[in-house]
């Protein structure tokens, strides 16, 4: 059980540095260290599993994240039913979906996510925001219109959320 937490850890700090081949390193030590300690269907193996497919996604290694991503998804919907971290699998799927050119997928799997960030948090949390943004660029090409009502809607409770003038939603002077 230490072991698979200290793997994690290390994980994560190669990946804020940017260690893409060292962070995949210890998330796949990691992810066989809790299935063997706790079993392969544990939610703690799906918490290993989408820290590995997120390391494989910004390593570029869309298909494996992919594989490693949908296990973590399984794993989550059937241990928690519509909770956070199966949002934060489908948003993470969604992403690499996109990433991969599989665009229906992905906006199947951007409408679930936010569908529970909604039910489960509101429209003002910040997930649910984020979400919201997502859907609205996998909705820029089939429905313009829908796509530009999502991403008004976040741009608005982001700005009640964090305040007209955060960085992330100061307006431009025209």
């Amino acid at each position: 059980h230490r072991r698979c937490r200290g793997a994690s850890a290390r994980g994560a700090l190669r990946l804020a540095a940017g260690d893409l081949d060292g962070a995949i390193m210890e998330f796949r030590d990691a992810l066989a260290s809790t299935a063997a300690a706790q079993g392969e269907d544990h939610r703690m193996t799906a918490d290993a599993a989408r820290n590995l497919g997120l390391a494989l996604f910004r390593a570029g290694q869309l298909d494996e994240a992919h594989a490693v991503v949908s296990r973590s998804l399984t794993i989550r919907e059937r241990q928690l039913g519509a909770h956070p971290d199966v949002a934060g699998s489908l948003d993470l799927l969604a992403a690499i979906e996109f990433s991969r050119g599989d665009f229906e997928a992905n906006r199947a799997h951007a409408r679930q996510a936010l569908s529970i960030y909604e039910g489960t948090y509101g429209a003002d949390h910040l997930d649910t925001i984020n979400a919201r943004l997502h859907l609205g660029v996998a909705l820029e090409d089939t429905l313009p219109q829908e796509a530009r009502e999502l991403v008004a809607g976040a741009v608005d409770s982001l700005e009640r959320v964090v305040g007209p003038d955060h960085h992330q939603t100061a307006r431009r002077p025209a």
